[in-house]
């Protein structure tokens, strides 16, 4: 088992690092949500690029993004760093990224938050073996209940203790137990970096537990990712799955009754088991995209699986 690093948690005072490494922002749409970290006692330091726009959708061009990037990796009063939207720009990045900064990273290891593109960095993060959160970007933030917003307070901050179910009354497709490292992702994302040298299959042998979310994409194709997944050459390490918000997906017009027939949930499922029926498989609908509820987990932990009808649960080890 590969030995993973994980900065130490945030205290009142603590410096976070904001950057914007994927879509452009808005000052009006993290405003709010600046209010609520500034009230945990965290000062912000925001990065020179953060609301910076090229194109029609990018937050400035790929360099200013690494740029910023890198300062807060580099910075020693930052002590995590949070992304400020996800989007599709976050491949820009990868020319750039270099073994000089991975190996920086290692070095400086320190959290960084947010889901949907912004797992193109988290897994960076993996595969160098350094503990990242996946759970809101900044601008959700402040959309989020109570619940949620404190969850990922007391995330930060060390006050949830390891035996608290990160997962509890999750609904099993497949039943069993397992352990493993716990990996969260954007599905799309995930397999984006299949084959590249930031693919988080690549770091390690050991065993994964894979947590996966996905927006506003066509069932067929989640299907056929879900295969790329499970034919990957190190799917073995793959022990467990909880599926989270599967969201606002696309009518799949030439396969109408097919799409009708069958739930996303079940679909998954039935192309794991095609490779592997023993992975239990739990939905637990309380990560990703759209929605006031976002539970926020800790990507590199070793967590323990139970999945038992609808008593099923994920608790850290």
């Amino acid at each position: 088992m590969i030995d993973f690093i994980f900065s130490t948690y945030l205290k009142k005072g603590d410096s976070i690092g904001i950057i914007s490494p994927s879509d452009f922002i808005e000052t009006k749409d993290i405003e709010k949500s600046l209010l609520i970290v500034k009230s945990w006692g965290l000062e912000v330091v925001l990065g020179d690029h953060v609301f910076d726009q090229e194109d029609e959708f990018a937050a400035g061009t790929a360099g200013d993004r690494f740029e910023d990037l890198k300062k807060m990796v580099f910075d020693k009063k930052v002590k995590m760093i949070w992304c400020s939207l996800g989007g599709f720009a976050a491949t820009q990045l990868w020319p750039i990224i270099d073994e000089k900064f991975m190996e920086g990273l290692r070095e400086n290891p320190k959290m960084i938050m947010g889901y949907s593109d912004i797992c193109i960095l988290s897994h960076l993060w993996f595969r160098m073996g350094v503990g990242s959160v996946h759970g809101t970007n900044l601008a959700g933030l402040s959309d989020l209940d109570g619940e949620s917003q404190e969850w990922t307070r007391k995330l930060l901050f060390g006050e949830i203790d390891k035996m608290v179910p990160l997962i509890s009354g999750g609904v099993a497709i497949v039943e069993g137990r397992v352990r493993g490292r716990l990996l969260n992702s954007n599905l799309d994302s995930l397999v984006t970096c299949f084959g590249t040298k930031f693919d988080p299959f690549d770091y390690g042998d050991d065993d994964l537990i894979l947590g996966l979310e996905e927006y506003e994409q066509f069932k067929s194709n989640i299907q056929r990712q879900i295969d790329m997944i499970m034919n990957h050459k190190k799917a073995n390490r793959i022990k467990g799955v909880v599926l989270g918000k599967f969201r606002n997906l696309k009518f799949d017009e030439e396969y109408s009754k097919w799409y009708l027939k069958n739930e996303t949930g079940e679909i998954i499922a039935k192309r794991i088991a095609a490779v592997n029926k023993d992975i239990p498989v739990i939905t637990w609908p309380n990560f990703g995209h759209v929605g006031d509820r976002f539970i926020a987990f800790k990507n590199g932990v070793i967590v323990e699986m139970v999945a038992e009808g609808d008593r099923s649960s994920l608790v850290e080890i």
